[in-house]
C-alpha cells in the first residue's frame, strides 16, 4: 500500500496547492495524508514538496474539521477581505499559518471560467467567486517564487521563511500576540500575510535549517471531571525536558465521560458537548494558543484521540512547563 501510494503521488511537482474540502459531523483522520507524507519524503529530489491547503469556508475552526489540515507539513490558508480583515466565511484557528485575498460577498476575485459553448471567459466577480480557494493559491504562488529565488530549500525552510517575513494585516486587532521568539500569531492569520519581496529576498541567501529534531511523545492522564457552565474549567501541566527550537507542536487529546461504560469508545452514548469545550495550551513563554474553539454547531461526543497541530509557537524553545 505504501508503495502504491508513493507512486501516485505527482513527485514532480514541487508546490502543491489544494483547494477541496471535508464532509463530516465528528473529528476524522483524513488518509490523504498518506499521499502528503510521501511528497514530503521523496519530493524535489527528497525536499519535499510544498503543501498548501484551503482551510475551509465553513466560518468554524479550521483544527477541528480535518487531520490533514492540522499537520506539520502542511501550510493551512485563511481569507481576508480588501481591508485586510478575516473574511467572514473564512474558517480560523490555531493551525493557520497565512492569510490571503479570498474575496467578499460584494466583492469577489476576478477567475477565468466557461461560457455556454465551453469556450474560456473572463467573467466579472459576483457571489460565488471568492472563498479561501481563492487565497490558497496566491500563497502557492509566492512559495514558487521562494522556490525560483533558492531552489535548494527545503519544504520547512519555505515554511520558516514565509512565516519570518510575513505582514501584520488587520494590525488594530486584539487577537494578535507576540510568542516567545518574536514571531507575531493570530487566530485568523496565523503569521499574517504573506510577503513576495522579503520571502524572496531573504530565499536567495538562506543557508537551510539545521537538521530535522523530533521530541518523544509526552502522555498525561489528567483524571479531572471538566465543569459543566464553569469558564473556570480544569488545569493540567506537563514538563519537558527536551531542548528543541520549535517548528509544530502536535497535541492528542481524548475526553471520556464517566458515567459510560469502561473502555467504551463509541460516540452515541456519550453526552459530552464538543461545542462546550475550549482547549488551550501555553508555552513555558506564556504564549497561549486556543486549539479548539466553542461554537454553536451542537456537536455531542467525546474526543478520541485527536490531533490538535499549530506551528504559532515557531522559533520558542521546547523546555519546560506547558
Amino acid at each position: 500500500i505504501k508503495k502504491r501510494i508513493e507512486n501516485e503521488v505527482f513527485m514532480n511537482v514541487d508546490v502543491s496547492s489544494n483547494s477541496w474540502g471535508w464532509s463530516s459531523d465528528d473529528f476524522i483522520y483524513d488518509p490523504a495524508i498518506e499521499g502528503v507524507i510521501a511528497g514530503i519524503n521523496n519530493g524535489r529530489d527528497k525536499k519535499g514538496i510544498i503543501y498548501v491547503f484551503a482551510a475551509g469556508n465553513e466560518g468554524g475552526d479550521a483544527n477541528t474539521n480535518g487531520s490533514i489540515h492540522n499537520s506539520k507539513y502542511v501550510m493551512c490558508i485563511s481569507a481576508i477581505d480588501k481591508f485586510g480583515k478575516k473574511a467572514s466565511y473564512s474558517n480560523f484557528g490555531a493551525n493557520i499559518f497565512l492569510a490571503a485575498p479570498g474575496g467578499t460577498k460584494d466583492e469577489g476575485i476576478v477567475s477565468t471560467s466557461y461560457d455556454n459553448s465551453g469556450n474560456p471567459t473572463y467573467i466579472f466577480p459576483y457571489e460565488e467567486e471568492r472563498g479561501t480557494s481563492f487565497s490558497t493559491p496566491v500563497v502557492a504562488g509566492i512559495a514558487a517564487l521562494v522556490l525560483q529565488a533558492n531552489k535548494n530549500l527545503t519544504w520547512r525552510d519555505v515554511q520558516y521563511i514565509l512565516a519570518s517575513t510575513a505582514n501584520k494585516n488587520d494590525p488594530t486587532s486584539s487577537l494578535w500576540q507576540t510568542n516567545g521568539a518574536g514571531f507575531h500569531i493570530h487566530p485568523y492569520y496565523g503569521f499574517g500575510t504573506p510577503n513576495a519581496y522579503l520571502a524572496t529576498k531573504m530565499a536567495l541567501n538562506f543557508k537551510g535549517l539545521p537538521k530535522e529534531k523530533i521530541s518523544k511523545k509526552y502522555d498525561i492522564e489528567v483524571q479531572k471531571i471538566i465543569p459543566d457552565n464553569d469558564i473556570s474549567g480544569v488545569e493540567s501541566s506537563i514538563v519537558i525536558d527536551e531542548n528543541i527550537s520549535i517548528e509544530h507542536v502536535d497535541v492528542w487529546v481524548t475526553t471520556r465521560d464517566p458515567s459510560s461504560s469502561e473502555g467504551d469508545n463509541s460516540l452515541e452514548h456519550h453526552i459530552t458537548c464538543l461545542d462546550d469545550l475550549k482547549i488551550t495550551l501555553t508555552s513555558p513563554y506564556g504564549t497561549t494558543v486556543v486549539l479548539d474553539h466553542p461554537n454553536l454547531s451542537g456537536k455531542v461526543g467525546n474526543i478520541q484521540n485527536w490531533r490538535y497541530g499549530t506551528h504559532h509557537f515557531m522559533g520558542e524553545n521546547s523546555k519546560g512547563k506547558w
